[in-house]
């Protein structure tokens, strides 16, 4: 499926170039391409199992539409959660929704030249300066 982008409000279609599945064929030259995507929008990239059989029926823009107000991961897991229960709990294929918001460039949130700021990642394993919390169990 083509990935969808939801816009104040309102999603729509996005359609690329077509290119080559990631490792498919390698060594591959991929072609970079160009996104019309604004701050505030969210991009959603989903495989065909978020659309087959049972949950075809699921208007899935709307529900995209419905989850615009959540941090991005909990709308694929509303996402998630629909076409689990579109098919009583038994997928016979791969859903996957993955779920971008995009804060532009001039963001002070992130450095979009740069990747993700490392200072508001979790520690690597083995890296911790101090215990872990007790779970109570």
């Amino acid at each position: 499926p083509w990935p969808l982008r939801l816009r104040g409000g309102k999603v729509e279609e996005i359609a690329p170039a077509i290119d080559m599945p990631f490792g498919f064929l390698a060594p591959h030259t991929y072609t970079v391409q160009h996104l019309d995507l604004r701050a505030g929008d969210r991009l959603i990239m989903l495989t065909d199992g978020m659309q087959e059989r049972s949950a075809a029926d699921l208007d899935l823009p709307a529900l995209i539409g419905s989850t615009e107000d959540l941090h991005p991961r909990e709308a694929a897991r509303v996402l998630i959660e629909h076409v689990v229960r579109a098919h009583d709990g038994h997928l016979q294929d791969d859903a996957t929704v993955m779920c971008l918001d995009w804060y532009g460039t001039d963001s002070t949130r992130r450095d979009a030249n740069h990747g993700a700021d490392l200072t508001e990642a979790s520690p690597t394993a083995g890296q911790r300066t101090e215990p872990p919390e007790p779970v109570d169990h």
